[in-house]
């Protein structure tokens, strides 16, 4: 009786015993098996992310402007808004217009202006130095704080303006021969008027 029972429970529970590894395995590839889409979920996100940049860069550009008749318009970027090329009139001399806008203040007027002094291998100067150089433009959005900077021993020159909005500053800078800014000052200062929120 012994060893018909040995004989019929030996199948089973070899049976079991192989039941069980099969589990495992089948645990074992599953668990493999999920990794994967984890990991092919967080490529696609960060793919999203890439292709979701320039459609941010275009939210940026709140303001619209009248582009003068000399001025010619390239193309932007991520840190860009707008950009223009500024020629002489005989086309020797140029100089590059670039139009930023940056959340909060962005630094201050006497911050800046020092900062653009550096660009032009000048000089910082005091608050009561700078505030003397500065002139309001009014403008549609409100006024301009503008400057006109030159370093005579280079000929080279920057327009500034920068307009403190509520919650956006505006910059608007022109860098290049001091020759073609003074053929373009008032013109730069009807640009200012001409720019407003669409």
């Amino acid at each position: 009786m012994k060893t018909l029972c040995f004989f019929i429970l030996f199948p089973l529970l070899y049976s079991c015993s192989n039941d069980d590894k099969t589990i495992a395995n089948y645990q074992t590839e599953k668990q493999v098996w999920a990794e994967t889409p984890l990991k092919t979920a967080s490529q696609s996100s960060s793919n999203q992310g890439q292709i979701q940049a320039p459609a941010k860069s275009r939210t940026n550009k709140s303001y619209a402007w009248k582009t003068p008749p000399n001025w010619t318009e390239k193309a932007g970027n991520s840190i860009r808004i707008g950009s223009f090329s500024l020629t002489s009139k005989d086309g020797q001399k140029s100089a590059d217009l670039s139009i930023v806008t940056l959340m909060g203040k962005g630094g201050g007027v006497v911050a800046n202006i020092n900062r653009w002094r550096g660009q032009l291998e000048l000089a910082s100067e005091s608050e009561k130095q700078v505030m003397s150089v500065i002139k309001g433009v009014k403008g549609q959005v409100g006024i301009f704080k503008t400057a006109f900077l030159k370093n005579n021993q280079n000929a080279q020159g920057m327009l500034v303006a920068m307009f403190f909005g509520k919650q956006r500053t505006l910059f608007i800078k022109a860098k290049g021969d001091t020759s073609v800014l003074v053929e373009n000052e008032k013109i730069f200062d009807t640009f200012l008027r001409s720019i407003y929120v669409p």
